[in-house]
């Protein structure tokens, strides 16, 4: 559903024209649909190099065209409950949470990637340190870098699912 791939380009000055000259000229998407053949192509020609430098990186959201997913239906005012890695609310798990951390120069990075039950990812988050107010998160469906306050690490997943629900991609 979807893609875990990852391409960097030079941020530039020219970098959106530049993109959307990659991605048509490696026909990304076809007909309005996502063509694997096109990723293959922009993978080749936008390798993944994880520096410091003034690259970006490029998420590939591969959901065949399609940016509506389906969410569970429930009581959206009922608490929202994380508990081992499922996400509920009504008594119904509206989602999964996984997490990961990375450390970097003394400094520990936390990522929260969240899915739907029926596996498409809808966001994926950072935490920066045990002591970050902030998350940022990627969410899928509109392609889109936002932050939400946190209260402390220990509470990210609760703080981030809330978060991800009350702005309907959970």
């Amino acid at each position: 559903m979807g893609s875990t791939n990852q391409a960097s380009m030079v941020y530039s000055l020219g970098f959106k024209k530049q993109f959307a000259k990659e991605v048509v000229k490696c026909k990304l998407f076809d007909d309005g649909k996502y063509n694997p053949e096109g990723e293959k192509k922009f993978m080749l020609l936008n390798p993944f190099k994880p520096t410091g430098d003034n690259r970006t990186t490029v998420i590939v959201n591969n959901r065949g065209g399609n940016t509506d997913y389906v969410m569970v239906d429930r009581n959206r005012n009922a608490m929202l409950q994380v508990f081992g890695g499922n996400i509920q609310q009504d008594f119904k798990t509206i989602g999964t949470v996984k997490e990961s951390s990375s450390a970097s120069y003394g400094k520990t990075s936390y990522t929260y990637k969240f899915y739907l039950p029926d596996g498409a990812q809808v966001a994926e988050a950072t935490v920066d340190g045990l002591s970050s107010k902030v998350a940022n998160i990627y969410t899928f469906k509109d392609g889109r870098r936002q932050s939400a306050t946190i209260r402390m690490k220990a509470t990210a997943e609760d703080d981030i699912a809330t978060w991800l629900a009350k702005n309907f991609y959970l």
